[in-house]
């Protein structure tokens, strides 16, 4: 029977769990293979291939993908990068963890089907999930073990800060959050001045990197000022709720502009049908110079300022659709997609049908949320009684509410994708909650222990 004391350091344990762990990346990687690619996805791998890099994708997933073009051309090599980011995130897990039977439930969690959903598709949003995920987990041990950070992992920290960020425009708001935690790792998770600076200073390390590595690719002629879309997106639905046209003049004075046209195309689902260069009699044109797009945030502006009401509206709506969705397609969705993986497929088909459907609802954020929230408050709660597992759960979870606000103000669809990386943070920071529950217990037997040794003393001191 292992007991709570038990250290599961044995080296052929640690290589039963890591080929445990590298099978299960194997299987899934069968199971997405060559990985889903998506129109934006396709779109990304064209310009990595040509060259000819824009702003409105991410140019260091294109770059990455040129790179990774020099082994084999094609999505395969992409696929296997993003699975080993989540592969030694697990693995580095479950070297903090001394119990067998947790090992064995991390090295399962790519099964989970809210990480399981994702984990095959190329996106820039499940890029930069694992890239902060491995970040997170390297600061994690280092929180709970008292290890220091190396140089080399502190390099490497730096690097998958600068892709993460690079990859996805989101990923600046949450960052940081990642570089106070590492500043706060480096210090003894002592908050202090030395790590408020250490995280300043990574901060704007990754800033510039990634400001001056988009610069290096993409020309000024190749800038498309994509903001717009989710500036035009709010306009749109601040003016369908406040029942007033407030689109700019650039927009209104276009052929084919119309409010009715407007109202019927809008929803908290997506931007996409709203706008021209997306689809063709659609109501909405981007500004095409620097003077109208000054109006068109000077208009936004005005709107959210003089509506306040209808402009949360319009985000929340968008918001709580995102967040109440499952990301498990129905079967009905899932039939109808040509591009799915045969292997996946093959799954799908076995699968119960009723059992899947109760999958799919179970499996929505929006049932989640209050987990998140619970382990910030215990994660300070934790903090205060000098708890190493109270950075982590703090941390991570304070991460995945960065994003979720970052996409209340910018998101331009309902898409559960964006925050996959929220919903990683947390189911990895339920082996750490594990984690504090055990070694809570540990610190009750031992309290008890020494009550009950005082109480023999002091009797065999009357006696």
């Amino acid at each position: 029977m292992e007991t709570l004391s038990d250290i599961d350091s044995k080296p052929q344990n640690t290589l039963f769990f890591f080929i445990l762990s590298a099978l299960i990346i194997s299987g899934t990687a069968i199971i997405f293979w060559p990985g889903y690619m998506s129109k934006d996805s396709i779109g990304q791998f064209n310009l990595g291939l040509t060259g000819n890099y824009s702003d409105h994708s991410p140019p260091m997933m294109s770059f990455f993908w040129k790179m990774f073009s020099f082994i084999h051309t094609g999505s395969q090599v992409y696929l296997l990068f993003q699975l080993s980011l989540l592969f030694f995130s697990i693995y580095t897990l479950q070297t903090i963890v001394k119990q067998r039977w947790l090992k064995f439930a991390i090295a399962l969690m790519p099964f989970i089907p809210n990480i399981a959903a994702y984990s095959g598709a190329i996106w820039k949003d499940v890029s930069f999930a694992y890239s902060f995920l491995l970040v997170g987990m390297l600061l994690t041990k280092s929180n709970i073990i008292s290890q220091k950070l190396t140089f080399p992992k502190i390099i490497l920290i730096l690097f998958l800060l600068i892709y993460g960020v690079g990859v996805k425009y989101q990923a600046q708001f949450v960052l940081p959050v990642m570089s106070f935690w590492l500043g706060l790792t480096l210090t003894d998770s002592k908050l202090n001045v030395k790590s408020i600076l250490i995280g300043v200073a990574t901060m704007s390390f990754v800033f510039l990197s990634v400001f001056l590595f988009n610069k290096s690719l993409v020309s000024v002629e190749r800038k498309q000022h994509s903001w717009q879309m989710v500036k035009l997106y709010d306009l749109a639905g601040i003016s369908v709720r406040a029942g007033k046209n407030l689109l700019p003049e650039f927009v209104t004075s276009q052929d084919g502009f119309s409010m009715d046209s407007v109202k019927k195309l809008y929803s908290p689902e997506r931007v996409d049908e709203l706008l021209k260069d997306w689809y063709p009699g659609a109501p909405l044109s981007l500004a095409q110079n620097e003077k109208e797009r000054n109006l068109l945030w000077s208009t936004w502006a005005s709107a959210v300022a003089h509506h306040p009401v209808a402009y949360l509206s319009h985000r929340f709506s968008l918001w709580f659709n995102m967040i109440s969705k499952s990301p498990i397609k129905s079967l009905t969705q899932l039939a109808s997609v040509d591009s799915i993986p045969e292997g996946t497929k093959f799954l799908l088909k076995h699968a119960g049908n009723a059992l899947f459907e109760l999958i799919r609802v179970l499996s929505r954020f929006v049932f989640m949320l209050p987990f998140l929230f619970f382990y910030l408050f215990w994660g300070i709660h934790l903090y205060k009684k000098t708890s190493p597992y109270g950075v982590p759960l703090f941390m991570m979870n304070l991460a995945g509410l960065s994003l979720l606000l970052a996409l209340f103000v910018f998101s331009m669809a309902a898409d559960l994708r964006y925050i996959y990386l929220s919903t990683c943070f947390l189911f990895f920071s339920h082996p750490i909650a594990v984690l504090a529950l055990l070694n809570k217990r540990k610190q009750n037997v031992k309290a008890r222990a020494e009550i009950q040794f005082q109480n023999t003393q002091r009797e065999k001191r009357a006696y």
